[in-house]
């Protein structure tokens, strides 16, 4: 277990794990210093999902520590500040102790790191670096004073877990190691050197980067082609990969090896799930002949990339097989800047929507869905920013987000090639006309007929201010 953040008991506040039957979880509590206050957080875990429990006695022999070990980031919450009489509304006819707990996507420690925060786009690494990285970091070890455990309580404790098939197993030996570095630092290092931005091809940016470090020879830069790059990253972000494990006689390796030949490398291990300790290991997996996968894909398809945006985290997925639509057909040269993206809650007994509440409790979540869309998402060397979504989307909360280039095409240039939608004052019919464009069509082969002029058109019908003809259409055969 590599430490990576402490949170103590202070005298505002007590680090504690107390079982809930009637709402069957687990709540650990603990206080957390921000700025000159003591704020108290929670996370809950279901005590019907899927975790691991495990109990060892620390090497003093006087502390006992539990091991909490959970296959998805459970839910993490504020206590508001302002008390419970703050969550009183006149006009409410309930109230719940949960309307005093607000949902949090972070846990930050100085106002400075909350606008850095906001500041920044939707990225991978844990910005700000002092965060509690609630997303990914998924083992959490509790350590109590024996001198502090009540034993019929903890005999009760134990009985209630065990009856709902959660037993409590004793460890023997647990190792813990001190804070590593991420890897972060030597992926990033040549990113400021070498703009992947430009027009120029992959084959051409790998060409223009080798050509640069031998003119700029630099001990500490390790380039990865931008498909690398991203692939590593989905297997980061599904937890496959850890940054902290990553050396750099493994990126150098990556970098050294055919690049299609470490995608398709890094494409089983996202694929199998294979859950790689040492990195260097997965140069050991068989690896045949490589897939044709481009040649096989129909002329009314593409491959597109798609992440997944939670309060906690970003998941990137490996790229996948998808029906085009009108812009993508428009721009099939750059249909690789694409991305799909979508917003989902935390897994949390199997619910994954995002929901508004009556109350605040939700304003972070929401919050963070709106700097997606105005900050944008970075991946490795490109800035992905939002273009528009498809009216399918919308239902399923997801967005169609591009990595603009420096001349064209940009996201505005693409909506501006889309139409112009000005007239179109309500929202929702506005963003209804932009996502026609979105629809997923096959091209139509033409049999040569002659572009409408302007004489063709009908004058439309309006009456008492309003457009009679939305949606009608006229044909002759």
């Amino acid at each position: 277990m590599l430490i990576k953040r402490t949170r103590r008991s202070t005298p505002r506040g007590a680090v504690s794990m107390v079982l809930n039957l009637s709402r069957r979880e687990i709540n650990i509590r603990f206080p957390s210093l921000y700025s000159d206050t003591t704020r108290e957080y929670k996370f809950i875990i279901p005590i019907d999902q899927v975790f691991d429990l495990s109990q060892f006695q620390e090497a003093n022999d006087t502390k006992t520590s539990f091991i909490l070990t959970l296959r998805t980031p459970p839910h993490f919450y504020k206590k508001l500040s302002g008390g419970i009489s703050a969550t009183h509304d006149d006009a409410a006819f309930t109230w719940r102790e949960e309307d005093a707990w607000l949902r949090q996507t972070n846990v930050l420690r100085t106002e400075n790191e909350v606008a850095l925060q906001k500041a920044h786009s939707i990225t991978l690494k844990n910005d700000p670096e002092g965060a509690v990285n609630i997303g990914r970091w998924t083992t959490y070890r509790i350590t109590i004073d024996d001198k502090s455990i009540d034993r019929e309580k903890y005999r009760v404790f134990r009985a209630a877990l065990r009856d709902h098939n959660v037993p409590i197993s004793k460890v023997e030996q647990f190792q813990i190691t001190h804070q590593g570095e991420p890897a972060w630092g030597l992926l990033d290092a040549s990113l400021t050197e070498h703009d992947s931005t430009s027009n120029s091809s992959a084959a051409q940016g790998v060409f223009e980067h080798s050509l640069y470090s031998l003119l700029n020879p630099k001990t500490n830069e390790i380039y990865l082609p931008f498909p690398v790059r991203y692939q590593l990253d989905v297997c980061i972000s599904h937890g496959l990969i850890n940054e902290y494990n990553i050396t750099r006689e493994f990126l150098e390796t990556l970098s050294k090896t055919d690049h299609e030949r470490s995608k398709h490398i890094l494409e089983r291990v996202a694929l199998n799930s294979l859950r790689i300790f040492n990195p260097m290991d997965v140069f050991k997996l068989h690896v045949g002949k490589l897939p044709s996968m481009r040649s096989r894909i129909p002329d009314n398809c593409v491959l597109i990339r798609s992440v997944t945006i939670t309060p906690s985290t970003i998941v990137l997925n490996t790229p996948y097989v998808e029906m085009t639509n009108r812009v993508i057909r428009r721009y099939k040269e750059h249909a690789d800047r694409f991305l799909r993206v979508r917003f989902e809650d935390d897994q949390f007994r199997g619910y994954a929507r995002i929901g508004a509440t009556s109350q605040k409790t939700m304003d972070e979540v929401l919050s963070k869905v709106f700097r997606t869309l105005t900050k944008g998402i970075d991946i490795g060397d490109r800035h992905y920013e939002f273009l528009a979504f498809g009216n399918s989307q919308l239902r399923e909360h997801g967005a169609y987000f591009f990595a603009s280039l420096p001349l064209a095409p940009t996201a505005s240039h693409i909506r501006g090639w889309m139409g112009s939608f000005s007239h179109e004052r309500i929202v929702a019919k506005h963003a209804a006309r932009i996502g026609q464009c979105f629809s997923t069509t096959r091209a139509i082969r033409t049999a040569g007929f002659p572009p409408v002029r302007q004489s063709d058109l009908i004058d439309d019908i309006e009456r008492n201010g309003f457009n009679f003809t939305d949606g009608v259409g006229k044909i002759s055969a």
